[in-house]
């Protein structure tokens, strides 16, 4: 299962974390990003959302549904289409009543959609070794069409869609019990994955997947 989601929207991205093992980062990142005094119980609540990052529990339809429409208010206010224009208040914000409702419902669609449909199997089906290609999978780039390990590939379309120049990656050895994933970008798009989260490496460039990869 993943672990952490990227949902890229009007030119930023939701940061999605789920399972209670990620409760930790997604504090950190909430007081890192915007609130220094954050403080938050994942006891007895099964999600949240505050300003661009949601923490679920599980992803259960329910739940992914109830955050996605805290968080589509949330982007409609950031845009100037307030939570209040949405149900025929707004007065000054420009845009008729009647495409609020349609608003909403577009991206409560677009962002409960994009965090479900992330549900895949990270495995690879055979015995993978370093530079062997086993697993590899091909997927549209910028300009043409690369071949990525199967685990990342998702996470690695991703970037691309976010205009993240990635030069490299790979899911580890699937025959080691931990294996080194990483991925590899331009070095002038460090800020870009950083901004997203991204943990660097001592390698600059380099950094740690997002990609929760199951070994066989």
């Amino acid at each position: 299962m993943i672990n952490k989601i990227l949902v890229p929207v009007f030119r930023q991205s939701i940061i999605v974390f789920v399972g209670d093992e990620e409760v930790q980062s997604f504090i950190d990142t909430v007081k890192k990003a915007i609130i220094p005094d954050f403080e938050f119980m994942s006891n007895g609540k099964d999600g949240i959302c505050v300003d661009r990052y949601m923490w679920l529990r599980e992803k259960d339809v329910e739940t992914v549904v109830h955050e996605s429409f805290h968080m589509a208010q949330s982007i409609l206010d950031d845009i100037g289409i307030p939570y209040s224009g949405w149900v025929g208040e707004c007065w000054d914000c420009g845009v008729p009543k009647e495409k609020h409702g349609e608003a909403m419902a577009y991206l409560i669609g677009y962002l409960a959609g994009s965090i479900l449909e992330t549900e895949y199997d990270q495995r690879c089906d055979k015995i993978s070794r370093v530079q062997c290609y086993e697993c590899q999978e091909i997927i549209k780039g910028k300009n043409k069409t690369i071949g990525v390990d199967k685990c990342l590939k998702y996470e690695i379309q991703n970037l691309i869609d976010q205009e993240i120049h990635t030069i490299g990656s790979c899911c580890g050895c699937h025959i080691d019990s931990i294996g080194g994933a990483y991925i590899q970008v331009e070095l002038g798009e460090r800020g870009k994955m950083k901004k997203l989260g991204y943990i660097e490496t001592s390698r600059k460039g380099i950094f740690n997947v997002n990609t929760k990869i199951q070994k066989n």
